[in-house]
């Protein structure tokens, strides 16, 4: 079950910013395909911190195949009742 523990999940963000995301051929590793499925939960989480804070870790993320999965969850955060969320996206 995913956790709902606020800091794990934001160690969790600094874990896939630090870690490689590459295989030794160059190709993103098929894990990565997790990383971006609990992304995509964590843009569609009802706390808006937890989202404010997957869209600032999103800036980060060089990899556009990791990124373009993600592009319809981060506009629907724009138009989000918070403004914290709608601020960030």
């Amino acid at each position: 079950a995913p956790s709902e523990d606020h800091e794990l999940k934001k160690l969790a963000c600094l874990y896939w910013e630090t870690v490689d995301k590459h295989g030794e051929d160059g190709k993103l590793l098929p894990e990565t395909i997790l990383v971006c499925n609990a992304l995509l939960q964590n843009l569609k989480h009802p706390n808006e911190y937890i989202r404010a804070y997957s869209l600032r870790f999103l800036c980060r993320v060089k990899e556009a195949e990791i990124i373009e999965p993600l592009i319809a969850a981060v506009k629907e955060n724009l138009e989000h009742r918070h403004s914290l969320v709608r601020r960030t996206a």
